[in-house]
């Protein structure tokens, strides 16, 4: 199956219904009593398994479905964005991993990826389909003016973490982690 798809001209061409006109058959279905969703459907020239199904909400898009659902692709995506408010870039391999571990972490064995590890290929879909929110840049170079730090930002910054410490125990935080040698001298 090849990356991008495309149709077979001989093939048989479906129909593309107009989204407005299949609502606005839907509304007069729900709206007119004793009518049936055939003469409806004839009415407006369109085929009535069509209307059945977008009455039931049994749509699914063509093609392969997505492995993950939209809920979920919405949700990494806002954790993507949150990631890069903070400064924090992903490439696509760490787009990968935070699938794999979502996924690991709900015990799904998904049989599309290979160790529950998505295919660089998914990366190229996954952006394409959030083209809107999300996109893969270069890192870039800042001006010094930029990158500087003001004496009055770090007094600030202290500030801030003056006041959250202030309930923390001191014994917890000043707890050595590692043991010392004694042949290490202090100066």
């Amino acid at each position: 199956m090849p990356r991008n798809y495309k149709p077979d001209p001989r093939g048989k061409q479906y129909r593309k219904y107009d989204q407005e006109t299949i609502q606005q058959a839907l509304e007069e279905f729900d709206t007119t009593p004793n009518c049936s969703l055939a003469s409806i459907a004839n009415k407006d020239n369109i085929n009535k398994s069509v209307l059945y199904r977008h009455s039931r909400k049994i749509m699914k898009t063509q093609g392969g479905q997505n492995a993950l659902d939209d809920d979920t692709e919405r949700h990494i995506v806002n954790y993507i964005n949150i990631c890069g408010s903070w400064g924090y870039p992903l490439d696509t391999y760490d787009l990968r991993v935070l699938i794999k571990m979502y996924l690991d972490n709900l015990g799904i064995t998904h049989r599309r990826f290979k160790n529950n590890m998505p295919e660089p290929d998914y990366d190229a879909r996954f952006l394409k389909r959030h083209k809107d929110t999300i996109s893969l840049r270069i890192c870039q170079n800042i001006k010094k003016s930029r990158a500087q730090v003001s004496p009055e930002t770090i007094k600030e910054y202290f500030d801030e973490l003056e006041i959250s410490l202030k309930e923390i125990d001191p014994k917890t935080t000043t707890k050595r982690t590692s043991v010392m040698t004694p042949d290490v001298k202090r100066l």
